[in-house]
């Protein structure tokens, strides 16, 4: 009986989002090579495009390259998967990667210049005072337009008009606030989330992916077309020499979900989806978007040093979602507690008696911050719309 409540619990797990799963069809199709011996298949394909793509539209150095680039995935509106998601992680990151931006500005920002005083007469000198002044007016224009771009984005921001648009088309493939679609795809991601189903990194407390991965296979069934992923990060995959191999477990799922005359195909450049789907490309295109990705290990290792001296700064100061008291630190520690405690472990009775029983003042001040936290979330995005 055993052996069988397994075998039972092992398919219902296999099932996610899909009670009628169709049999394994076409193993060989398990890695993108294989995928693309099926180019034909991919020509009027469904793009989705992950929110990393997006924001790296800031990161192109060439404005010309970003605009072309985005005005070819508005002429393909009709075709591109996009979900609420998207745009919420979009517009909830846009001003720190458009700040980086700010950052490198203020570089160079009244620079000086130290000259033997034999060197003040010379018709040079005079020359290079007055392109430092002309340049550090240029650097206050700039700083004017950026502020503008920062705070009106829909009047000052080219990129942000552009992607609005997208967010905004009304298609079969836009999982928006008003799809019916988002309770059921909501409650299956959480489920997937909750298995550990990828896409997921091993430390996301989100089911944004999982969201955005069921929503992809429901528009590749819908549709009976075939999808390209563009990312640039290691959710859907793994990288290897800056090129993506989609997951072996999200391969078979595809298969086994969505019926044989579909394929998908991982990659990290918005040129070669272009490519596949017969949209013209050009070369500045290609090395533009080369350098993006060619950075992007730079930048995220940037990033983890900023979260961690964030982390550190943070708790010196004693603050974060657990309170700015450092005595329930101290707590922890004497109950001889390893790690902080998770949202999970704070609402579990074996915490609470404990947490009660040392800090009562502390920890209740936390849990009704956290708990009037929860009661708003639970009526968005959750309940009927995402």
């Amino acid at each position: 009986m055993n052996n069988n409540n397994n075998n039972n619990n092992n398919n219902n797990n296999n099932n996610i989002g899909n009670e009628n799963i169709p049999k394994k069809i076409d193993d060989n199709l398990t890695q993108n090579e294989s995928a693309m011996e099926k180019v034909s298949d991919f020509t009027n394909s469904l793009i989705f495009i992950d929110t990393n793509v997006f924001l790296d539209f800031y990161r192109i150095r060439n404005s010309d390259v970003s605009i072309k680039l985005l005005d070819e995935i508005l002429k393909r509106k009709d075709s591109v998967i996009i979900t609420t998601q998207i745009e919420m992680e979009f517009k909830k990151n846009r001003q720190i990667v458009f700040g980086q931006t700010y950052t490198e500005l203020t570089k160079t920002r009244n620079f000086s210049l130290s000259l033997p005083h034999i060197l003040t007469v010379e018709e040079e000198v005079k020359d290079f005072n007055e392109t430092k002044k002309k340049l550090n007016e240029y650097q206050s224009k700039l700083e004017d337009k950026f502020a503008s771009i920062l705070t009106n984005p829909l009047e000052h921001d080219q990129v942000y008009k552009k992607l609005e648009e997208i967010f905004a088309h009304k298609s079969e493939f836009n999982l928006n606030r008003d799809n019916i679609a988002n309770t059921v795809i909501a409650e299956v991601a959480r489920k997937r989330f909750d298995l550990g189903y990828p896409p997921r990194k091993d430390s996301d407390n989100s089911i944004g992916d999982a969201i955005n991965w069921e929503w992809i296979i429901q528009c590749a069934k819908t549709s009976g077309k075939s999808v390209i992923i563009v990312t640039r990060d290691s959710d859907y995959g793994y990288i290897f020499k800056q090129e993506p191999h989609l997951n072996d477990w999200l391969a078979q799922e595809f298969r086994d979900r969505v019926n044989s005359e579909n394929s998908i195909f991982l990659t990290n450049k918005l040129t070669k989806a272009f490519e596949i789907v017969n949209i013209e490309v050009t070369k500045e295109m290609v090395e533009e978007e080369q350098k993006i990705i060619s950075n992007n290990d730079e930048w995220q290792h940037q990033s983890v040093r900023d979260r961690e001296s964030s982390w550190q700064t943070n708790e010196r100061l004693g603050g974060g979602i657990y309170g700015s008291q450092s005595n329930l630190f101290k707590t922890w520690e004497s109950l001889g507690t390893v790690q902080r405690p998770n949202t999970t472990q704070l609402f579990s009775p074996s915490w609470k008696t404990m947490m009660e029983a040392s800090q009562p003042p502390t920890y209740l001040s936390m849990l009704n911050n956290i708990n009037s936290w929860n009661d708003q979330s639970k009526k968005w995005p959750f309940n009927s719309k995402i």
